[in-house]
């Protein structure tokens, strides 16, 4: 496993910069996220990606929770 932001001494510009951008990448990298927008149409999405209801009913019901 890798430890972030764990330097140590003497550190370089360039190394405080790889470190920083790695930590960048994995806060900028959603994770099992969900999605509901309720005004103007209602949508959910996970990842990015919508979700697809089978039955309009379900939809219904989710809405209306």
């Amino acid at each position: 496993m890798r430890a972030d932001g764990y330097l140590l001494k003497p550190v370089s510009e360039e190394e405080i910069r790889e470190e920083i951008s790695f930590v960048n990448e994995v806060v900028d990298k959603p994770k099992n996220k969900l999605e509901v927008k309720c005004f103007g149409h209602f949508d959910v999405c996970w990842n990015g990606m919508p979700v697809v209801f089978n039955r309009k009913k379900v939809r219904n019901l989710l809405m209306l929770s």
